[in-house]
């Protein structure tokens, strides 16, 4: 294999390149020391053979415009857009941390409590996109990170806003036909082409809240039998797959999923306020757990036979 040569340059005379972190189908993400601010940045560069490409630059510079819009610390910070040393690239903050997909799908899910904690940032991370009027249009959990930060675990960094745009904008980023997004997690309007806006991105995170309690996505199989089941069938009951899942939270993502974007709710602060006022009763459904386990502790040493 041959060395990447980006690495162990110093990009803009200012990033110095340590080493690759991702790579993906429209460029390279790399760990880079940035001189000017002493600190750690993820360094992202369009793929060398997509700079000509008008649209794919686009798009690029669109994740920049967007995504630095927003400050909220669920939503990945982003630094800086440059072109150098016949490089486009972004600096954006250098998130300690793994994908979501990482952690669920092929049968591992998560506790009811687990899973709205997650759920919750990543429907405050929309709800602070909307207030700016983004929509993002591919939420999916390879675009949710998990995080380590300061004593945290587990902080939501929402990334990937360039498929984004502004909601009412009439700019559109994708050819005659062209549907870009991920297929198990596509609102049916978004399929139709029947328009769409904040909702669209609620129903991606009804399916990965879904996948979160149950293990899998609520359709399965070959893409496009996925996607004509986002249209025509009704998504099962997260209770049907995973049946400790709370009656609250199964109401939750069977709104999410609703195929008429005005059934769903209105807007991500309606999530956030359910899920706040649901995960209080997972958290004292958790202590009571620990309690009767800790009761039961030393019934079963004074029990225990007498060698």
């Amino acid at each position: 294999m041959q060395p990447d040569p980006l690495i162990g340059t110093n990009l803009a005379n200012r990033y110095k390149v340590s080493r690759l972190l991702h790579e993906g189908r429209t460029g390279r993400i790399y760990l880079a020391n940035d001189s000017a601010e002493k600190r750690r940045v993820a360094l992202k560069i369009l793929n060398p053979l997509l700079c000509s490409v008008e649209s794919q630059v686009r798009r690029f510079e669109r994740e920049f415009e967007v995504t630095s819009q927003i400050d909220h610390p669920n939503c990945v910070k982003m630094f800086e857009f440059g072109e150098a040393d016949g490089h486009r690239y972004l600096v954006m903050e250098y998130l300690d941390g793994k994908g979501l997909d990482t952690f669920i799908g092929d049968g591992k899910k998560m506790s009811p409590r687990e899973a709205a904690r997650i759920a919750l940032q990543i429907a405050s991370a929309l709800a602070a996109a909307y207030s700016k009027d983004v929509i993002h249009r591919d939420v999916n959990p390879s675009n949710v990170m998990l995080c380590k930060v300061g004593r945290q675990r587990d902080v939501v960094k929402m990334l990937d806003f360039g498929l984004a745009r502004l909601q009412g904008s009439s700019e559109e980023l994708t050819g005659v036909g062209e549907r870009l997004g991920t297929a198990h997690y596509m609102a049916p309007e978004y399929i139709q082409d029947t328009g769409l806006d904040n909702r669209s991105d609620l129903y991606g995170l009804g399916c990965m809240l879904f996948e979160m309690l149950t293990g899998r996505t609520p359709f399965v199989g070959p893409p496009l039998r996925v996607l004509e089941s986002h249209v025509k069938q009704e998504a099962p009951a997260p209770t049907s797959i995973s049946p400790g899942t709370p009656p609250w939270l199964d109401a939750l993502v069977l709104k999410l999923l609703e195929k008429v974007p005005d059934a769903r709710p209105r807007d991500a602060q309606e999530v956030v306020d359910v899920l706040t006022q649901g995960l209080p009763m997972l958290e004292a459904d958790l202590d009571r757990e620990r309690a009767a386990q800790s009761d039961a502790a030393p019934s079963q040493a004074r029990q225990a036979p007498i060698v």
